[in-house]
């Protein structure tokens, strides 16, 4: 989370904003929902307000670009708003999904006293286990007291264990504005998810040969050091 004041704002009130206001847009799923990529292939993609993307992203090499609409706040009509994208991802034969990552791309002005608050995250649930990773997104230094108008450019990366193949995918956002007396506004301009993969690790089976030859070395083995202690 990031935030940027061009005067001093009680925390309470940023923190109240942070849950007040949300959005009544209904859910809206991609225009593609589903597809092909370089490594994966994807489903269920959706959005749950319809502002992180109303049409669909663009794929391309494993990437997922899109466009918000109206993805906005503003401290005199608008103070909050928030949005879920997910989409279901699979590796193709012979790999596993290894890293996803994601980014928020924007700009902000204020007049007067005002707040402006990003905040965002990525979540990675694994579809055969249920494990999930969640990461907070990092704007930086994109909000740097004193600057009344700018842009912000937040990032966040999973790091996925050895194996995984089926992951949902879960992109939040939220955006809040508040004047104390001036105006604040901010809004999400482009956004990202990035997929990489790996090889699958197989185990790779012993030959029945070599399965079949175990018991016998241990019997070797054991018969050995029985003759060791007669002796």
């Amino acid at each position: 989370m990031r935030a940027f004041s061009s005067a001093v704002a009680p925390i309470a009130i940023i923190a109240a904003l942070a849950f007040a206001n949300q959005s009544t847009h209904a859910a809206t799923s991609w225009t593609t929902a589903s597809g092909t990529s370089d490594n994966i292939t994807y489903d269920s993609g959706q959005t749950a307000h319809g502002l992180l993307e109303a049409g669909s992203p663009i794929v391309s090499s494993d990437k997922f670009v899109f466009t918000p609409s109206n993805f906005a706040a503003d401290s005199s009509s608008a103070p909050a708003v928030d949005d879920l994208l997910s989409v279901v991802l699979h590796a193709k034969s012979g790999k596993s999904l290894s890293r996803v990552s994601a980014d928020l791309k924007g700009d902000f002005s204020t007049l007067g006293t005002a707040t402006v608050l990003a905040d965002a995250q990525l979540k990675v649930t694994n579809l055969d286990t249920s494990a999930s990773f969640a990461q907070s997104f990092d704007f930086g230094t994109s909000f740097t007291s004193g600057t009344e108008d700018g842009l912000f450019n937040g990032f966040a990366s999973v790091l996925l264990p050895i194996g995984w193949r089926n992951a949902l995918v879960e992109y939040s956002a939220s955006l809040n504005a508040t004047g104390q007396g001036g105006v604040g506004f901010i809004q999400g301009k482009t956004g990202q998810l990035g997929v990489e993969v790996k090889p699958q690790v197989v185990a790779v089976p012993l030959p029945g040969a070599a399965l079949a030859a175990i018991p016998a070395i241990a019997l070797a083995w054991v018969a050995r050091r029985r003759l060791a202690i007669v002796r």
